[in-house]
């Protein structure tokens, strides 16, 4: 539940009002006539986080959804929403994905930055434009001699259509793929509909993050224990070794019988 002190940022109230809009199934193009205002005007207003006061109530009269009811609203999807990477972040760290590895280590190793220096040969110029570009972002506040302060969650999550989201997917299958050691958890033939599933996985994601906090509280931080996890499911289909089930070799009864004659054992 919200705290009704709380406040929503202008782009959630937008994105609320947009939101109720289509949910009561009216057109931009409707709206625009009923209040008499150029349909370019509006598309340029709802998605203008300096929108005046005055325009936000006549586009909420013509919503049919006051202020505070927009507020809620809006507060419920900040709440979802700013644990996410936004589009822009995720265009960004897609463009340039070592700036988006910069500032995951670095969100671990908050303190060691000098360290990091010397360990990636930056210097305090190449070290600025990093910082820099995490504070353009909106993910950290920077100040002088490039000293700074995180904002936002430790934790962020990338949503289903982020780019960069995909790309760290394939990495991590392709290590899944490459790995030596067998994975730990194999389930096959499970019968769980989509609500189990998501609360397995709400389960499971909130028993890795408790852990790892406490881990990261107690300076149980070995490097041999940093670990990347992933447990995905997929639609079941029987897992084939060959090409498919068609007819043997007709002297398949032989090769057998001559297998087990020189392995000596049945």
């Amino acid at each position: 539940m919200q705290s009704t002190t709380q406040t929503a940022k202008p782009e959630y109230l937008l994105m609320a009002l947009r939101q109720t809009i289509k949910d009561e199934g009216i057109t931009y193009n409707t709206l625009a006539q009923q209040l008499g205002v150029p349909l370019s005007s509006l598309k340029r207003h709802l998605h203008n986080s300096s929108i005046p006061l005055e325009k936000l109530l006549t586009y909420c009269v013509g919503a049919g959804i006051n202020l505070s009811e927009l507020h809620q609203v809006a507060l419920k999807l900040q709440f979802k929403n700013e644990n996410f990477f936004n589009e822009i972040q995720d265009d960004v760290f897609f463009e340039f994905p070592q700036l988006y590895d910069f500032y995951r280590e670095l969100r671990h190793r908050e303190n060691e930055l000098h360290l990091m220096q010397e360990e990636y040969g930056l210097d305090d110029a190449c070290t600025y434009l990093y910082l820099r570009a995490l504070e353009i972002l909106g993910l950290i506040q920077l100040g002088e001699s490039n000293r700074f302060s995180f904002i936002g969650p430790y934790h962020y999550q990338m949503s289903s259509t982020s780019k960069l989201g995909v790309q760290y997917l394939k990495s991590l299958k392709q290590q899944a793929l490459e790995a030596k050691d067998a994975a730990k958890v194999i389930c096959g033939r499970m019968y769980l509909s989509d609500e189990q599933l998501e609360a397995i996985e709400t389960k499971l994601n909130e028993e890795i993050l408790r852990t790892h906090n406490e881990n990261m509280e107690h300076g149980r931080t070995e490097p041999q224990h940093l670990r990347n996890m992933m447990f995905f499911e997929t639609k079941y289909k029987k897992v084939l070794f060959s090409d498919g089930i068609g007819p043997l070799p007709n002297d398949v009864l032989n090769r057998v019988k001559n297998m087990i004659s020189e392995d000596g054992n049945l």
